[in-house]
Order: structure tokens, then C-alpha cells, then sequence
């Protein structure tokens, strides 16, 4: 006790050495003329980098040495002013500046300056101008976190959740509500089977700033019940650079430890592939299933197909991206060129051993005892490659024309090896080992140009175009399934064939999906730039066209009855390599090749959205009233089969769409907003199509509802928000909304596999409260160690009620909407040093427990449980170059999902059963950033 009594006493006397050491400079900024606080003024320390900014009311303060300083207080278009002071250790001294605007004549050299957007302090002040509810993310609190894409990135921000790595739901809704806008053009959806974004598409280094729109105005697209997801990448720089960028990564349990796939292609570490793909004379599905069955042409086109069924084991090599970025910049006269590009490359490796079960309904006259289905062990190999481009340029005249042109190209290869080893114990024929060896590629290009005019005082024109494309393949995704017989003495695996081709026995499945849209979008403001009720008037016009093409084919091995019983046997047994080599693929005395691809295996589906707006902007008194509608006429067609017949889709809809935000400012530093809106959500392609998969992971079945109708939501937002200086903020807001005809997911009965399908739910209720918090300790304490620290952090507690109806049969009618977690949190502090360039940081996050597949009369609901994740960022930046060292998921937390067994709505009961749980492990990552210039 002693001991310690002496440590904090001597740890107490050293703080107070160090604050003896540094004096406190503080003081306003304003305008001479017109006597108006300047916000963003630098104030600092002649021939030093000590300083700081002034906030959002003028005020600047910071620690400074004791001794003699010469303080610099400079602006952009002022004069630049500087005061001489004495300062001692300890005390606090004020100085003042008034500066006055330059009257010096740019005849020969005008000023071209881009408004700073990256910074937390700008982030927040846009926040707080804006007039809808809006949550955001800069670049500098990016770079505290170990987040190697946009999807890490967005979950540090309140009441986001991300699933899977990549997807993202605002306030618990699942991903189908949100829309997202990337520099302006909105996004393509990158997945086959769902309405979402992938967003670890996107490097965390290309991000200048995310803005979640969570309440909605007029110019933003109607579909949007969840938000919108504002994406700008990084557009205009200040001077020429050269970067490269060099990172390489260690995961525990994967990195230098076994690890299997099949034989891919010299193209694959590029992210596309050239030698899984169906040969190019390969035949059409007519043609082919034209052949008879014992036809030497099938075997012949069989034989184009490479024998590519075994798993080849490697080492698992360190994850590493490679990337280079450079700047460019011209000033002539009063014109500005600018350009940004940056290219990386990159591969990664995850192994993950995953369990998975399913059990038998549970019978309540048994109530102890839950019996397994079958129990397995998923070995999941995989290997990501991927290379990006983005280059974006820029070109600004003066103060009032800039053109923008954006472009994002990302090549994506992802490597799947899942090899299955356990018990079905009602299929009780031995020991299974199942396997999916799989490769899928996307080549993903968003490209936008946009012109700001500023017509005069008053009066701004915007135009906007953009085009995106999205080419996915899946080449050869092969599924089969083997077993060794109880009674087997020689230990030889059984391969599983089919009566009739089918997507998991003996199966080869080619997809490929090809998508481009296009979006243009007239926007007009008018000002009054004078007081009055009326401020701004919003008005313009949009329109979005996207045509998909989705085709795809599956084959299987098959065994003719006319091979004896002691040759299909032989056949069976042949090892992985063998089996459908081409000397054993033949009608004389082998394997088949037969085609199981209906017209339900393809559609072709369009959608065309056109829009107009108006909108007002009005101040009375303290008020700020943002107000208009929306009028949204879309057109969506999808032409497919359901079994042998046609099915055609066509959804004319127009939707009248009011909208209202309302700002209250209580004083200088705090307002109160309230916002209402109806917003519309329209099913998604693959929700219409009826096109059956089968998805081996879960081993369930996916179709779509062609006989879907669009849903309407009613959303109300009340938000109290606190600016106690610049970069800092504290906020609480309620939420609430009204769902009529819902578009939920369904489980239908079929048979021993789940069936997952679409349906509009009768109505669902989402409301909840979110908290933000983020606040520097710099300038609240005294000591110059504790004030480098800052905080940020952001709750959400939210509650979810959708009813299926009637319709909701073999299931629960009445359950929290699919995918919506009670509460998320998230936590980071950091530790800043500016003067040695350092970075510290610690982040946290956490979620409830989420409904992540519904479930009916055979299979009960299941749930993700709540995991915890840690990561820790440590940087060090010096005159040429940067070294980043992190930790990512420190705890390697387990992804836990349990069945709902008892059928009570919680998934922690003595009878709830694990369905699947992993690790991903611990990802040691250390990047090298070296200037060139």
C-alpha cells in the first residue's frame, strides 16, 4: 500500500513538472470590418508546427512552451498578422486578432482553392449545416483505425452494422433499404441474390469522407428507408505527390500453415480467370441435350471440360498489397487542373474451421432432449485477389465552374475451397466428406462527370452523369459429395451420383451476370443570400436506367443403367483424380455428362426510374424549415420462366413523396431537428426472378417472387445535437418507422432442405434512440500528455415488429424485422502526438444478437450472436515516410449463430443449439508509406 501511495505521489509531482513546463495561449478571431468570428483561421507558433485552427465561433486555444514566440495568424484571402508574447510555464495568456481581407490585385496570379472536406472538424461542421439528420467519417479518423475498406470503416459510425465483412445496415434494417451514391452516380448492386453494395470493394485509403443521410430531402433518390450511403473518394489535391504504398499481414491460423485449392488459372492473382470458363465451342443447352445419352459427341464435349476435382495443398503465404498514388496539380491564371490516381494490388488468405449442425423439431414431450440431423466440420479455404483503380480528375476555373470526372475499377477474384467432413444421421451410410470448390470474379467500373456553375450571386447549376458496369463470372463452381460405407474395408470414399443432374451431386454450375446502368440528374439552386423567410429554392429532374442479363448452366455425372452394378461400383470409387478423367467419361462403359439448366436458370430484367423535385429552404426567426417533395415514376420489367412457363413482370409505379426537416437553433452552439418523409422500397431483380440456387454454405435453397409489389415507409427523426467546439459533437436522436407492405423473407416447406422466398409482410414497425459522443481532451486538462487524447464514441438501441399476415404460414407470424440488432456500440480513443507525428489508437465494437435466417415448421429460427472486436492502430510518420503497424480483431472473438429451438424469441436458452461458429483469426498487418517527391 505504501508503495503504491509513493508512486501516485511521485506520478502526481512529474505531471505537475510537466505542466510547469507549458503556458496557454487562447483568444478570438474575427473579421475587422464586419467584426464576424472566422472560422478554420490558422493560429501557430512562427517556425514551428505548433498551432491550432479556430472553431466554429472564433475561438482558438493550445499549449505552447514557455519562453518567447512570434504567434502567425493566417487565412486564405487575408491578410496575414503576428504578435510578439513572453510567456511562463503555467499561466494563461490571451491574444486577440482582428485581420482585415487583402486588397492586393491577382492580376497576374489568381488564388484557386478547394474546400477542405477530409478533416473531422469539416465533417462535423458539414453535419451541422446540413439540414437533414446525417452521420459521418473523415479521412483523419479513418486513418486512426486498422480499416482496410469502406465496410470496416462505416461501423464506427452510430447505428451502423455491418454483416459479413462487407454489407451494411443503417438503424437494423437489412441492406435492401439503403441506397447508395458514390461521388454523386448512385451504385450498382454487386450481389447475384440480394439489393446490396459490397463496400470492402472500396480501399479505406481512396476515401476522402463518408455521410450517412438518415432523414431525406428532396434531391436524394425516394428509396431510402434505412439512408443513403454517400460515398467521395479522394478528388483534388494540393500540391504534386508521389506515394507507394507496401503492407504485409500475418493471420493467426492461416499464414504459413496448409492450405488447399484447386488448380486455378495463371490469370487468377489479376482477379479473373482463364481457364475454368466454358470452352468457347462448347455447345448451347439445346444443342447439347439433343444428343443421345450413349452419343460419342456428348462425351466429346464432356472432354472439354477440365478434370479439375482435387485440391492441391500449398502454404499459405503472408497477406501483401502493393499499391502507388500519385498528385498532380497545375495553376494558370484562374485556372486549376488537378488529378489523383491510385493503384494497389493486393491477395489475401483466410482458414477457418467452421462447425455445422442442424437438429430434428423438437419434440415437447421430450423436453430435454434436442437430437442432431448431422453434424459436420467445415474446413473453409480462402484466397482473395484483387486490383484497383481509381482516377479521378478535376478542373476548376475561378469560383464558379468546376468539372469533376470520377472513376472506380475494381477486378476481384475470390478462390473458395470448403471441404465438409461429418455425420447425417438419418442418411446414416458412413462417415460424408463434401466438397465445393468454387472461384468467382467481378469486374466492377462506377465512372461520373459533374459540372457546378455558378450562374452568379444567386443562382448554381449542377449536372450530373455517370455510368456503371458489373460483369460477374462464376466459372465452374463444383459441388459433390462422397462417403466411406460403414462396413468399408479398404477405406476407400464413395462418390455420391445422381439419378438426374442436379446443383450439389456430381455438379459443375457456370453463372455469369452481366449489368450496366446509367443516371443523369439536372439540379438547380437559387438563393437569396439575404435575410427573409424565403432562403433557397431546390428544384431538378433525374433519371436512372439498368438493364441486367443473368444466365447460367449446371451439369452432373451421371451413371447410365446400363453399366453393371460391379462397374458403377468400380466407378464410384475411383480416386478425386480419376474419376471423371476422359478415359472415364464415356457412354461405352462410364460417366455421362447431362444438363439440368431450364429456362428458370436465366432472366433478362430492366428498370427505369425517372424523377422531379422541388424544394424550399426557409428561416423564420430560429427556425430552419428544409421542405418540398419528390414525385418518382418507375418502370420495372423481368422477363424469365417459373418451371416451363413464361413469366413476365411489369411494374409501373409512381409515388407522390412530401418531405420535411426542420433545424431549431437554440444558440450558437446546439439545435434540435425533426424530420418526416415518405420514402419507397422497390424489390430488387433477383427478388422477382424465380430463379432457383442452391446455397452450399447453408444448405438451403433461394427463389424469387415474381408476384412482388413495392413497399411504402413513413419515417420520422427527432435529434438533439451539441457542438462544443470544432471537431467535436455530441448528439442523441430517436427514429420511427411505419412500414406498409414490406418485402420479408420466407421459409417454405419443401422437403429435408430449407427454401428461402420473398413475400410483402402485412407491415413492420422500426424505432429506436442513437447517441454520439465525440470529444478531444485537448485544452480540458492541463496536463500536455492527457489533452493528446480524444474519444469517439456512438450507441444504438433499436426495436423491430413485422407482420407476415396471414400468409405466414409454418412460421412466426409476428418477429423482429431479419437482420436487426437491439443495440450496436462503438468505442475508439485515441492518443495524438503532433509534434512527433504519432498516432495511437484503440477501437471497439460491439452488436445484439440478429435474426440471420427465418425458420418454419422444420427448422427454427436462427440467430448471430453478439461478438466482440478490437483493433489497435499504432503510426509513426517522419519527413519522407509513414509506418503503420495494426492489429485487427485482437481478440479473435468467435462468430457464434444458435437456433431459437423452443421457439421463444431469445436464443440463449439451455435447448438453443448451435447451428455454425468460427474464427477468422488475428490479422498483424505493417504498411510502409514512402513519399517520392
Amino acid at each position: 500500500m505504501r508503495k503504491l501511495y509513493f508512486l501516485v505521489l511521485f506520478l502526481t509531482y512529474f505531471a505537475s513538472l510537466l505542466n510547469a513546463q507549458y503556458a496557454t495561449v487562447r483568444g478570438r478571431v474575427i473579421d475587422k470590418q464586419s467584426k464576424e468570428s472566422l472560422v478554420g483561421v490558422n493560429v501557430v507558433i512562427k517556425g514551428t508546427t505548433i498551432g491550432v485552427s479556430t472553431d466554429i465561433d472564433g475561438f482558438y486555444e493550445f499549449k505552447v512552451p514557455a519562453g518567447k514566440h512570434t504567434l502567425v495568424c493566417s487565412y486564405v484571402g487575408y491578410n496575414q498578422q503576428t504578435a510578439f508574447i513572453e510567456v511562463f510555464g503555467g499561466r494563461t495568456y490571451t491574444q486577440n486578432f482582428q485581420i482585415e481581407e487583402s486588397t492586393q490585385l491577382l492580376s497576374d496570379v489568381q488564388v484557386v482553392a478547394t474546400k477542405v472536406t477530409n478533416t473531422q472538424s469539416a465533417v462535423i461542421l458539414e453535419v451541422k449545416e446540413a439540414k437533414q439528420v446525417v452521420s459521418g467519417i473523415s479521412k483523419q479518423q479513418i486513418a486512426l483505425s486498422q480499416d482496410n475498406n469502406a465496410a470496416q470503416v462505416m461501423q464506427r459510425i452510430p447505428g451502423i452494422t455491418i454483416v459479413d465483412g462487407r454489407f451494411v445496415l443503417i438503424r437494423g434494417l437489412n441492406e435492401r433499404y439503403n441506397n447508395v451514391i458514390i461521388n454523386n452516380t448512385l451504385a450498382p448492386s454487386t450481389e447475384v441474390d440480394r439489393r446490396t453494395f459490397s463496400f470492402d470493394l472500396i480501399p479505406s485509403g481512396a476515401l476522402d469522407r463518408m455521410l450517412i443521410f438518415k432523414s431525406a430531402t428532396p434531391e436524394l433518390p425516394a428509396d431510402m428507408a434505412g439512408g443513403i450511403i454517400k460515398v467521395y473518394t479522394n478528388n483534388t489535391v494540393e500540391s504534386n505527390f508521389d506515394q507507394i504504398q507496401y503492407g504485409i499481414g500475418y493471420r493467426t491460423q492461416t499464414t504459413f500453415q496448409p492450405f488447399y485449392r484447386s488448380k486455378g488459372s495463371s490469370t487468377d492473382f489479376l482477379g479473373f480467370d482463364t481457364y475454368r470458363r466454358l470452352p468457347a465451342d462448347f455447345p448451347s443447352t439445346d444443342r447439347f441435350e439433343s444428343l443421345p445419352t450413349l452419343s460419342p459427341d456428348r462425351a466429346r464435349f464432356a472432354h472439354l471440360l477440365p478434370n479439375n476435382f482435387t485440391t492441391q495443398e500449398y502454404v499459405a503465404a503472408p497477406d501483401f498489397s502493393i499499391g502507388y498514388t500519385l498528385g498532380r496539380v497545375v495553376n494558370n491564371g484562374k485556372n486549376q487542373f488537378s488529378n489523383i490516381t491510385a493503384f494497389s494490388i493486393s491477395q489475401s488468405y483466410v482458414h477457418a474451421t467452421r462447425s455445422f449442425n442442424r437438429f430434428l423439431e423438437y419434440d415437447t414431450t421430450r423436453p430435454n432432449e434436442v437430437l442432431p440431423r448431422f453434424e459436420f466440420i467445415d474446413n473453409i479455404y480462402e484466397k482473395n485477389n484483387r486490383l484497383s483503380l481509381m482516377s479521378n480528375f478535376s478542373w476548376l476555373r475561378g469560383s464558379k465552374f468546376k468539372i469533376q470526372w470520377s472513376n472506380l475499377f475494381n477486378q476481384i477474384g475470390e478462390n473458395e475451397t470448403n471441404i465438409r467432413v461429418g455425420e447425417d444421421y438419418i442418411q446414416d451410410i458412413g462417415l460424408r466428406r463434401h466438397y465445393l470448390l468454387g472461384y468467382r470474379s467481378r469486374t466492377i467500373y462506377i465512372t461520373q462527370g459533374e459540372v457546378d456553375y455558378h450562374l452568379d450571386d444567386h443562382q448554381t447549376l449542377n449536372l450530373t452523369v455517370g455510368f456503371n458496369l458489373l460483369n460477374e463470372s462464376e466459372p465452374d463452381l463444383r459441388r459433390f459429395r462422397t462417403f466411406l460405407p460403414n462396413n468399408s474395408s479398404d477405406g476407400k470414399y464413395v462418390m455420391i451420383t445422381p439419378p438426374s443432374s442436379n446443383l450439389f451431386d456430381a455438379s459443375r454450375y457456370f453463372g455469369s451476370l452481366f449489368e450496366v446502368s446509367s443516371s443523369q440528374a439536372l439540379n438547380y439552386v437559387y438563393k437569396w443570400n439575404k435575410p427573409g423567410f424565403f432562403q433557397a429554392l431546390k428544384a431538378g429532374v433525374f433519371s436512372d436506367v439498368k438493364i441486367r442479363t443473368f444466365d447460367s448452366r449446371y451439369f452432373s455425372y451421371l451413371i447410365p443403367g446400363s453399366i453393371p452394378s460391379d462397374r458403377k461400383a468400380e466407378l464410384e470409387r475411383l480416386p478425386l483424380d480419376q474419376i471423371f478423367s476422359n478415359e472415364n467419361v464415356n457412354p461405352a462403359n462410364g460417366f455421362v455428362l447431362r444438363e439440368g439448366t431450364r429456362p428458370v436458370d436465366s432472366y433478362d430484367a430492366s428498370n427505369l426510374l425517372t424523377a422531379s423535385y422541388i424544394g424550399v429552404n426557409s428561416e423564420y426567426r430560429r427556425f430552419n424549415f428544409d421542405y418540398g417533395f419528390r414525385y418518382e415514376y418507375n418502370i420495372q420489367r423481368l422477363d424469365g420462366y417459373q418451371g416451363l412457363v413464361p413469366v413476365r413482370v411489369n411494374n409501373p409505379f409512381g409515388n407522390f413523396l412530401p418531405m420535411l426537416n426542420i433545424s431549431y437553433y437554440l444558440n450558437e452552439k446546439s439545435q434540435l431537428r425533426l424530420a418526416y418523409a415518405r420514402t419507397v422500397n422497390r424489390p430488387e431483380f433477383r427478388e422477382l426472378a424465380p430463379f432457383l440456387f442452391y446455397d452450399y454454405k447453408l444448405d438451403a435453397n433461394k427463389v424469387g417472387e415474381p408476384g412482388l409489389k413495392n413497399a411504402v415507409i413513413d419515417n420520422f427523426d427527432f435529434r438533439y445535437e451539441y457542438y462544443p467546439r470544432l471537431g467535436e459533437v455530441i448528439s442523441i436522436a430517436a427514429f420511427y418507422k411505419y412500414f406498409d407492405n414490406p418485402i420479408e423473407q420466407r421459409n417454405i416447406v419443401t422437403s429435408e432442405l430449407p427454401q428461402f422466398t420473398f413475400i410483402n409482410a402485412d407491415y413492420a414497425r422500426n424505432y429506436g434512440l442513437e447517441l454520439e459522443f465525440r470529444k478531444s481532451l485537448k485544452n480540458v486538462v492541463s496536463n500536455p500528455i492527457l489533452e493528446r487524447f480524444s474519444f469517439n464514441i456512438n450507441a444504438s438501441y433499436i426495436y423491430s415488429i413485422v407482420d407476415l399476415g396471414v400468409q405466414a404460414s409454418a412460421q412466426t407470424r409476428v418477429r423482429p424485422l431479419q437482420g436487426q440488432s437491439p443495440y450496436i456500440f462503438n468505442a475508439i480513443t485515441a492518443y495524438t502526438n503532433e509534434k512527433r507525428r504519432e498516432i495511437i489508437s484503440l477501437a471497439y465494437n460491439i452488436f445484439g444478437e440478429r435474426l440471420f435466417a427465418i425458420g418454419d415448421l422444420n427448422f427454427p429460427d436462427i440467430y448471430e450472436l453478439p461478438r466482440h472486436s478490437i483493433d489497435l492502430t499504432v503510426s509513426k510518420s517522419f519527413k519522407k515516410y509513414q509506418i503503420k503497424f495494426g492489429i485487427q480483431d485482437l481478440l479473435n472473438f468467435k462468430y457464434r449463430f444458435y437456433q431459437d429451438t423452443d421457439r421463444n424469441g431469445s436464443p440463449y436458452d439451455a435447448l438453443d443449439r448451435n447451428i455454425f461458429s468460427f474464427r477468422r483469426g488475428t490479422l498483424i498487418n505493417l504498411q510502409f508509406t514512402y513519399d517520392l517527391r
